[in-house]
């Protein structure tokens, strides 16, 4: 199990920066068998391995002292070190906005979109089934009022909604949080 991350940013102007990485990681998991190809788990199967490769790229923009609008796009490819059942593209896009209009107080936007695309894998595991997709759709609000230099509070909310071909997969939640925060 490993993760190696390379990124640079680049500063365009004073307001507008550019953002680039590239991702390789590999995930283990000793005590789950892969699948074969038809979606099976047999305990002849060797256990699940998983490489991870991708690229993100993002640009951020400040307008002024109060306001940052910012923009990633993220694609992973992850090969299933078995036969490929469970390979699949990720792709998201996501938004953020910030509004800081004094020194003590921050407001946060922020909207996601993800897909992941299995070119092998089924819908429950079943040929019959049909290919297995997701999509997920999240957002958040975020607010910080700092009371001293050291303290602060804040809340969060936020809801997420992702729909699969896999209905076992699929769900939707809201959350919010309350928090203080202390720095020494």
């Amino acid at each position: 199990v490993y993760d190696a991350t390379v990124s640079i940013g680049y500063d365009i102007n004073p307001a507008t920066s550019l953002s680039f990485a590239l991702y390789h990681s590999r995930r283990v998991f000793s005590e789950r068998p892969a699948r074969d190809l038809n979606g099976d788990l047999l305990t002849t199967n060797p256990a699940q391995k998983y490489d991870y490769e991708g690229a993100r790229v993002g640009i951020d923009r400040r307008f002024g002292r109060a306001v940052e609008l910012g923009f990633d796009y993220l694609h992973i490819d992850r090969t299933d070190e078995f036969v490929g059942y469970y390979d699949y593209a990720r792709n998201a896009l996501r938004l953020r906005a910030t509004f800081r209009p004094t020194a003590r107080f921050d407001l946060s936007l922020s909207a996601q979109s993800t897909e992941y695309d299995y070119p092998h894998a089924f819908a429950f595991n079943e040929p019959s089934a049909g290919p297995k997709t997701l999509e997920s759709t999240s957002g958040s609000f975020f607010a910080q009022f700092r009371v001293t230099p050291k303290c602060s509070i804040w809340a969060e909310i936020g809801a997420q909604d992702v729909t699969s071909t896999d209905a076992r997969t699929a769900y939707s939640r809201s959350y919010s949080m309350l928090g203080a925060k202390w720095r020494l």
